[in-house]
């Protein structure tokens, strides 16, 4: 008999966990957190106890409590608690994870999964998962991915899956099919028409079709209040909402703002958006400028696309007094210095008119050493991500305290509405589940054979009739 149960991403953006049971054996996926940045900002100011970390997350309602799934020394907590799960047991059910992509809301939890337990990935999400945690960043605690190419199935005992491409904005992004005995699922992931490779999502449909589905999860990221998404615009045959961008008019936009601004151009990008950084330089190298990037994004460039960017430091003569110990003690640090070009705050200062600074929010203070004023600084991704995250009118007074003109050039990771039930009706899965969404039921009003499961319930799965699909009960 196959279950299934939904314990987060039913009602929120990101940490989607759902678990697929088949006898004796389990697969969990994705393991994400929720990406809240109000709750960020306020935890921020709270020391975290690395000792009861997983257990705290647990007791907050941030990871969820799933027996046999966690290690015994990383549940440990103060006295017990008996509303911590049991730890991991080789004598347990056999589980495996799999992760549809990076991103901390889809994989951010899947560093606590006990280390007997196997964490799926495709192969270029393991990749990227190498290359981030040799910049400090990624999953953490720090956790291996078993790297599956695309379409090379898995099997876990009576349980089967595989990943098939899609575009996002980070690499290595897939959906998952699924195959028990009794069921076929698709879950989307994270996936988008509108960028850098459409063609990927555009294949990913045929495939999905192909596969006849009995269930469908589907993503709902951009479905919004009626205030902000009117009934008249959630239809498959609306256009982009206004404003919207394509990763294509977003490289247009960076040329243009690069050839029009007089002085110097700051660019912040989310780091993980190879794309995005790989589209920064060919609009400044069509704009006539050169783009000096962070180490730790020349570090990303170099490992995983074979680019040598110009690398920034404030100072030539000393390169490591501006930059974080962490990464000068990074192994990656003495060859990436060796064989780099770098650029300082001296040389830009002399021709601030010739670069674009690529500046991640946390180090927005090494702008205090160029020539900031009279230029612009473009928003394209990086966090803050906008007026819903709290440190965002930091970031607006931080840059007119620079003198400089705030610009948002930006495409979504996200499928557009209508996209979305374009891509519903393209599967024609006769069960359909939103998720990852804050309006989910917008969607489902919309979808032949949406369903609501209810957060932490099991669900039996029963294979049905062709024409009658797949019954929750």
């Amino acid at each position: 008999m196959s279950a299934i149960t939904f314990f987060g991403g039913l009602w929120t953006i990101g940490g989607t966990i759902v678990m697929l049971e088949h006898g004796d054996h389990r697969l969990l996926f994705d393991f994400g957190l929720v990406y809240e940045p109000e709750r960020t900002v306020l935890e921020a100011s709270i020391r975290p106890r690395a000792a009861f970390r997983l257990a705290d997350l647990i007791r907050l309602g941030r990871v969820p409590a799933i027996d046999g799934l966690y290690a015994q020394d990383a549940l440990r907590a103060p006295a017990g608690d008996p509303r911590l799960p049991r730890p991991f047991s080789p004598e347990g059910p056999a589980t495996a994870v799999a992760v549809s992509h990076l991103h901390l809301d889809h994989a951010g939890a899947a560093g606590w999964v006990a280390p007997d337990i196997p964490v799926y990935g495709s192969e270029p999400s393991r990749a990227l998962a190498e290359a981030l945690a040799e910049i400090g960043e990624g999953i953490h605690p720090a956790r291996a991915l078993f790297g599956v190419p695309f379409e090379t199935p898995v099997r876990h005992g009576p349980i089967r899956f595989f990943f098939v491409p899609v575009d996002h904005d980070v690499p290595g992004a897939a959906a998952l099919f699924i195959e028990t005995p009794e069921v076929r699922i698709v879950y989307t992931g994270d996936f988008r028409l509108h960028g850098a490779r459409p063609e990927l999502t555009a294949a990913f449909l045929e495939r999905a079709r192909a596969f006849r589905p009995d269930l469908l999860l589907i993503e709902g990221t951009t479905i919004g209040p009626r205030e902000a998404l009117p009934d008249e615009a959630l239809t498959p045959e609306a256009p982009p909402p206004e404003g919207a961008l394509s990763e294509a008019d977003v490289r247009a936009a960076l040329t243009a703002a690069f050839r029009e601004t007089e002085g110097l151009v700051v660019v912040n990008v989310y780091p993980w958006n190879l794309d995005r950084l790989e589209g920064v330089l060919q609009a400044a190298e069509a704009a006539g400028r050169r783009v000096a990037v962070e180490p730790a994004v020349a570090h990303l460039l170099r490992r995983l696309r074979g680019l040598r960017p110009l690398v920034y430091v404030p100072d030539l003569r000393a390169p490591e007094a501006g930059v974080a110990p962490e990464i000068v003690a990074a192994p990656w640090w003495e060859a990436l210095w060796r064989e780099a070009d770098g650029v300082d705050a001296a040389t830009i200062r002399q021709a601030p008119e010739a670069f674009v600074v690529q500046n991640r929010w946390e180090n927005a203070f090494a702008l205090l050493d160029l020539p900031t004023a009279g230029g612009r600084y473009i928003q394209s991704g990086g966090e803050p991500m906008g007026g819903f995250d709290p440190r965002w009118r930091h970031l607006e007074a931080f840059v007119r305290k620079l003198g400089m003109t705030l610009s948002v050039v930006h495409s979504g990771g996200h499928a557009w509405p209508g996209d979305l039930l374009r891509a519903a009706a393209a599967i024609g899965a006769p069960t359909v589940v939103p998720l990852h969404s804050r309006f989910p039921e917008r969607l489902a009003v919309r979808l032949p054979g949406a369903v609501f499961p209810a957060a932490g319930r099991r669900y039996r799965l029963r294979r049905l009739a062709a024409e009658r699909g797949v019954v929750l009960k």
